[in-house]
């Protein structure tokens, strides 16, 4: 299994082979703080190759060149619809997503990934929570934590111990 380490700071000073980065689904679209500054940091190149993929679906991932970032690749991960803000990222897009996100790192040999915790908006939902909202005007879920997330991590790099991929830094939000 890849070693997995916590860190803070910023995701995009990482000095590794790749880092993955939570967007939305219309690639091309800078409403998350976090893709923007990443383009801004990255150039033109990153820009134009995003707008030649276009989109990627909630649960999938989508890799680039580092460009002008000091890293191979990008892997876009998406955590919300560009087209409906209220379809968030949920428990089993997340497993989905990370799996589908270290998988392109295999094959294209990643050595050391980097991570953000990918967790703001995130829902989870019991069946009895969902039985309830029908019921109910209560249809609010509860987000996943941190330590869920990262669960979610350790349990799916597991399946990646025989993969090129040895290290894993998880960035965690300051809040």
């Amino acid at each position: 299994m890849p070693t997995i380490t916590l860190a803070t700071g910023q995701l995009t000073d990482f000095k590794g082979d790749s880092l993955i980065c939570g967007s939305v689904t219309d690639l091309t679209a800078t409403t998350n703080k976090n893709a923007k500054e990443l383009l801004e940091k990255a150039g033109k190149g990153l820009e134009a190759e995003l707008l030649a993929i276009g989109y990627c679906a909630l649960g999938n991932a989508v890799i680039t060149k580092g460009h002008d970032i000091k890293v191979k690749h990008i892997i876009f991960v998406p955590i919300k619809d560009s087209f409906d803000p209220t379809y968030l990222m949920n428990f089993t897009l997340l497993h989905q997503a990370i799996r589908s996100a270290l998988t392109l790192a295999d094959i294209y040999k990643v050595k050391t990934l980097a991570i953000p915790m990918l967790n703001p908006g995130f829902k989870k939902c019991s069946i009895v929570d969902k039985i309830m909202a029908k019921f109910t005007d209560n249809n609010r879920l509860k987000p996943i934590s941190d330590d869920e997330v990262l669960s979610i991590i350790m349990s799916v790099a597991k399946d990646f111990e025989k993969s090129s991929i040895s290290e894993i830094t998880v960035y965690k939000f300051v809040r």
